[in-house]
């Protein structure tokens, strides 16, 4: 059976469930790359340049980790996946990067998303399409777009559950064994960025588990609604056409004016573009309010200690505040 192989990183966060029952329900068998791991991390710096970011330097180690288990790897060129918004510049370059870093060693599948005109058509068209190129018949691939979609509508919907994108994945794939994740009567952290970020525990330094044994219930930007994500980012004078941005912006906006949170941290990747302007914002709408803040920059130079003692530190104020 052929190998579809898929990174376990950057968007994978976002459209796992989609692609991997597309890929299954056309008869292809799936191979995730391992999670990020020091090795992984270390092997995708080598292959790139210096001067991408830490998560895309990291997609690379994915890509590397793949080579000798799948036939092809899924790596879509992704220019948007909304109307009138787009996402990061280097990913629309990431097939060319790739295959300018690996040269004739990996077999790539490569569709373009743009679904800047009928989104849910648009994805469709694209994955049929991609299906058909590879010798299967659009009657089959019709019923795999229909199924890919159930599933990944399942999964979105766990999100709004309080779940993170970790935990979701796990229910996705039958794990009945998920821990129970929301503390009663705890504090809520809000935490924030873009969603490779968040979640990568190897990047993140595992965060969010580090929150959860501290006995704080964490939100993201990925269990808000999407009503309220566009409600609240068209406050901005300006719109932002990250859609990324967007989430993060409008889940902010929630987070404050609702009083759902007790502190706010941002992960942001050093040297992102998107990430320098959303940051800014997101700290000058924070600093309006009376909630505690720390952002984390993060990049392949970043130690785990430091960043240990600064959570640790702005975990005691929080507690303390808590108590008065």
């Amino acid at each position: 059976m052929t190998k579809i192989g898929i990174p376990q990183s950057l968007f994978y966060y976002y459209y796992f469930p989609l692609w991997s029952t597309f890929f299954k329900e056309i008869g292809y068998e799936v191979v995730v790359s391992n999670t990020t791991n020091k090795n992984i991390a270390t092997k995708g710096v080598q292959l790139t340049v210096d001067e991408v970011c830490f998560p895309v330097k990291i997609y690379f180690g994915h890509v590397a980790n793949l080579i000798s288990k799948a036939d092809y790897i899924f790596c879509p060129r992704i220019v948007s996946i909304e109307p009138k918004a787009y996402i990061c510049p280097k990913f629309m370059g990431l097939p060319d990067m790739i295959k300018a870093a690996f040269e004739e060693k990996v077999k790539l599948l490569t569709p373009t998303i743009c679904l800047q005109k009928n989104q849910e058509q648009d994805h469709k068209t694209i994955f049929v399409k991609m299906a058909n190129g590879l010798g299967i018949h659009h009657k089959i691939a019709d019923k795999a777009w229909l199924n890919a979609t159930t599933v990944q509508t399942d999964y979105e919907n766990l999100l709004k559950k309080k779940l993170t994108p970790v935990d979701a994945l796990k229910i996705i794939s039958g794990n009945k064994e998920v821990e129970e994740v929301y503390i009663e009567n705890a504090p809520t952290l809000a935490i924030l960025g873009h969603g490779y970020n968040l979640y990568d525990e190897y990047l993140s330094m595992n965060i969010i588990k580090k929150l959860r044994g501290n006995e704080f219930n964490v939100i993201s930007p990925e269990m808000v609604e999407n009503n309220l994500i566009d409600k609240y980012s068209s406050r901005l004078r300006k719109k932002i056409f990250w859609t990324l941005g967007k989430r993060i912006m409008g889940s902010l906006y929630d987070f404050i004016e609702n009083n759902r949170v007790e502190g706010i941290i941002y992960i942001a990747s050093f040297g992102c573009g998107p990430d320098s302007i959303i940051g800014h914002l997101a700290e000058n709408l924070i600093r309006k309010s009376d909630i505690p803040f720390m952002l984390i920059t993060v990049d392949e130079h970043t130690g785990e200690a430091g960043i240990n003692t600064r959570l640790e530190a702005f975990l005691d104020m929080l507690k303390r505040r808590e108590a008065v």
